[in-house]
């Protein structure tokens, strides 16, 4: 509420949330300080709460480029170097006064780090949205202008706040400085008693008269939700709101009912008429005000229709109009969003069941990262519904979602199987490097499959299975018989054919390959994978299957892994989920060493820098973070911190390393976790190499690598 006695916590960012903003529909964005310049807020918080087998919040990093355009080399930054690492601000351009590519998608966005403003394009995508480098509105190479907010004015030029200082970031603490009052480090350079305000305004404007808004002129108000400003629209609703004009109900509705669009195929009079009408509290008390609300459901602009499931009360009535108006399959995924973050507030009834086994076998819901999810927390809110839907279509569902020891199992290895549905990849090369989304950071169980033709004579012949290498282990068969079976990322695998086993024709190779500790698969040099055969070798370098058995983490959505809504929700709520935490329990209990470690807030350092365990051991780390900016922990094999560190430094700078948690896929990153935000934590486990000796970790965050690491000591067995 505007007076603040009442507050809903709607979502949580990477880091501080420097920035928000509003397009001209209401679709919310952020910025960050740390790397995520451009955000869109999507699902509440309170969704996603408790919410098992999803990790995911309801902001989700948007932008889509690394480097800002700085037109000096003098500027100072801690992390994310040449990076947002202090974006502020996040206003749409949404008046009218600038050319027509700007409205509603120019996002203004502050880098004060840089000295610049820079232009962020906001396209839709799905039920989402994407951005793109629109490079800069304002650049300076005075190393003291440092843009921290920028907003369109009434008169629709972009009026930006410049701090206008030489002394920007607060910490880490330079040696020899000391902390003040807000943990700043005291520096006598900051300036604290001036700043700059600068107008930026387009030459071919048409002339803006200006508005003098009157609360007692009523029909002054009115006229202005139609402006071509959203800074006047909504101040005329605010205004609205606060007279508590009730009378005038009837003209509100009025605009609620036309019809008409924009040149943006938007329609600001009806919409912020609904808002207008929610704000005074009719459309909860009013019959009359409501049944135009539920007419509005099927309103031609996309945005309206929007607005009208947003404003309904989430009631009995309300699910049936909804349901009749279409909406949750509505043709504008951003509508369809919102209807489905509508459905999860409703009462459970019946009809819900069925609505959304409907939508979660509907091809647009899976595919789009936004709607799949919003379909997913309705089933688990509506689990009971949904669960008796899922039955009725299948009475035997259920039962067959159960695994026990009993159920026939998929033999990978068989050569009979059909493998023509697995994905086509490259050997040896590390899974995620090439374009097979689903194995982009995905730690796990996956198959690989190849089949190679031999004559008479070459099947007689004395034969080794050169595999290269394989991270972290494998269980080999061929044509059905295992042959060998290997742990440790680094070794090399050369296993012995059983005479007899090879056959003339069709021979098939199949690898079960596990890994749980970042990169994974077949992967060395390709010289090294091919079958010795006699005194030849048949290479097998190239073209291989390959399919996922067992997720056990992954940096893409479970729904681009294979997973549907039901079948994640089953794995999750139905009759298998209490087995699952069962086994979990019992591979706690396996834990040899356990250890917890803690960030140091604002010093991007690990309080433990020095941990000891056994080698061969199986380790448990739980990684806290309590600072104010994302970090995660990854654990190296011996002497590659640098390496490591480089790589991921390099890796930054792609579009989607966040996503992957910054993480790039190496074989020297052996175990470790996700992107861990503030106030939260990850725990992982992992089986430490046989070799005693110093395996560094590190957060792999852009720029922390140098200061945030410490050392995990292997020692010998005692005799």
């Amino acid at each position: 509420k505007p007076d603040g006695s009442k507050l809903e916590y709607l979502s949580k960012s990477s880091n501080n949330t420097w920035g928000l903003g509003f397009s001209e529909t209401f679709d919310v964005f952020i910025s960050t300080a740390n790397n995520t310049h451009s955000g869109y807020f999507g699902i509440p918080n309170s969704h996603l709460e408790n919410a098992k087998g999803l990790t995911f919040s309801g902001i989700q990093k948007i932008d889509g480029h690394y480097h800002f355009h700085p037109i000096t080399e003098n500027f100072r930054q801690v992390d994310v170097f040449g990076g947002f690492t202090a974006a502020a601000g996040h206003a749409l351009y949404t008046a009218r006064a600038f050319p027509k590519e700007y409205w509603n998608t120019a996002a203004l966005v502050c880098e004060p780090t840089g000295h610049l403003l820079h232009h962020a394009i906001i396209e839709k995508d799905g039920a989402g949205f994407a951005e793109k480098d629109g490079w800069n509105m304002l650049a300076s190479h005075d190393e003291w202008v440092s843009p921290v907010c920028a907003e369109v004015g009434p008169d629709g030029a972009v009026w930006i706040a410049d701090w206008y200082n030489f002394i920007i970031q607060h910490n880490p603490t330079p040696e020899g400085f000391d902390n003040g009052e807000g943990n700043a480090h005291i520096n006598p350079l900051r300036d604290k008693q001036h700043g700059r305000i600068y107008r930026v305004s387009y030459r071919n404007a048409p002339k803006v008269e200006p508005i003098k808004l009157d609360k007692n002129n009523q029909g002054q108000l009115l006229a202005t939700l139609d402006a071509d400003n959203l800074f006047w629209r909504l101040h005329a609703q605010r205004l609205l709101v606060e007279s508590n004009a009730a009378d005038l109900r009837d003209p509100l509705l009025a605009l609620v009912s036309d019809e008409s669009e924009d040149a943006l195929g938007l329609n600001p009079k009806a919409l912020h008429a609904i808002w207008t009408l929610h704000g005074l509290g009719l459309i909860e008390s009013d019959s009359i005000v409501r049944e135009k609300i539920y007419v509005a459901l099927q309103h031609p602009v996309a945005g309206v229709r929007k607005a009208a499931i947003q404003a309904l009360p989430p009631d009995g009535r309300t699910m049936v109009e909804l349901a009749h108006a279409n909406v949750f399959f509505d043709r504008d995924m951003h509508t369809r969003l919102a209807a489905l973050n509508q459905l999860y507030e409703l009462p459970t009834n019946q009809d819900l069941g069925e609505i959304i086994v409907d939508l979660s076998d509907d091809p647009e819901v899976k595919e789009d990262l936004w709607l799949s999810r919003a379909t997913y927390l309705a089933a688990i809110k509506h689990q009971d519904v949904f669960i008796a839907a899922l039955v009725r279509d299948d009475p035997t569902l259920l039962d067959r979602s159960v695994h026990d020891e009993n159920q026939e199992k998929i033999d990978f290895s068989d050569p009979a199987l059909d493998v023509s549905a697995w994905y086509d990849t490259e050997a040896p090369a590390w899974w995620g490097n090439d374009d097979l989304e689903a194995f982009t950071g995905f730690d796990g169980i996956a198959w690989y499959r190849r089949s190679i033709q031999l004559s008479s004579a070459q099947a007689s012949q004395q034969s080794q299975l050169h595999l290269a290498k394989v991270a972290d282990s494998d269980v080999t068969y061929l044509n059905g018989k295992r042959i060998g079976a290997a742990k440790g990322w680094d070794k090399e695998r050369i296993y012995r054919i059983p005479r007899g086993l090879l056959k003339e024709g069709k021979n098939v190779i199949a690898v079960q390959v596990s890994d749980t500790g970042g990169g994974g698969g077949i992967w060395g040099d390709p010289e090294e994978l091919y079958l010795q055969n006699g005194d030849k070798q048949v290479a097998l370098a190239g073209p291989w299957k390959i399919t996922i058995e067992k997720v056990v983490t992954s940096a893409v959505s479970p729904f681009q892994t294979g997973e549907t809504v039901q079948s994640l929700f089953l794995k999750n709520y139905g009759p298998q989920a209490r087995k699952q935490a069962a086994a979990m329990e019992k591979e706690r209990a396996l834990v040899d060493h356990s250890f917890t470690i803690r960030t140091v807030r604002d010093q991007m350092q690990y309080d433990l820098t020095r941990i000891e365990a056994t080698a061969g051991s199986t380790i448990e780390i739980v990684f806290i973070n309590d600072d104010a900016m994302q970090h995660n922990m990854l654990v190296l094999a011996p002497g590659t911190l640098h390496e490591v560190g480089e790589a991921a430094e390099a890796f930054a700078k792609t579009p989607n390393a966040a996503e992957h948690g910054y993480r790039p896929v190496m074989p020297e990153i052996l175990a470790g976790t996700p992107l861990v935000n503030p106030g939260e934590s990850h725990t992982f486990r992992f089986k430490a190499g046989d070799r005693p000796g110093e395996y560094p970790f590190v957060c792999t965050f852009p720029g922390h690598y140098l200061t945030m690491n410490g050392v995990l000591v292997l020692r010998g067995e005692v005799e």
